[in-house]
């Protein structure tokens, strides 16, 4: 994904002192953080990884699984806390080595759930929302 700044939360020239940096609440000193990670990222190396995708025909349907090998954190590296729980997930999509029309067993059963509310909006992805406001937009006056 590359990054890149949003208009809403471009950085001014007056750096914070230390003693207005302590004044913050942890609210605003988390989004003060969050923006200057994001800028810094921007200028930062690419995340570089290698994705494999496996297509699985069990009676008639496709399924597709898809794993990654991270080759270099690149701009992930400033993230620490978002880079913990990437790690966690990483190993859990590393594939299996297959060949091409190998014939493999599977297991299929059904689950029964319930669906719950979607979750607060985290810091992360109200920036993401805000890079992607008014790309579903049909109409370019209604876009401005």
């Amino acid at each position: 994904m590359q990054r890149q700044e949003h208009y809403a939360i471009i950085p001014t020239k007056t750096v914070p002192t230390e003693s207005q940096l302590h004044a913050l609440t942890t609210e605003e000193k988390n989004i003060y953080q969050e923006v200057l990670l994001t800028m810094l990222a921007m200028f930062h190396s690419d995340y570089v990884y290698e994705e494999t995708k496996i297509t699985t025909l069990v009676q008639d349907i496709e399924f597709e699984t898809v794993g990654k090998i991270e080759k270099s954190k690149g701009w992930k590296a400033l993230f620490s806390a978002m880079q913990e729980a990437t790690e966690k997930t990483m190993e859990d999509t590393i594939l299996p080595s297959v060949l091409m029309n190998e014939k493999v067993s599977s297991l299929l059963t059904e689950k029964e759930g319930c669906t719950s509310p979607p979750k607060p909006y985290m810091e992360e992805a109200l920036i993401n929302l805000m890079k992607t406001t008014g790309k579903m937009v049909e109409d370019e006056a209604d876009s401005d």
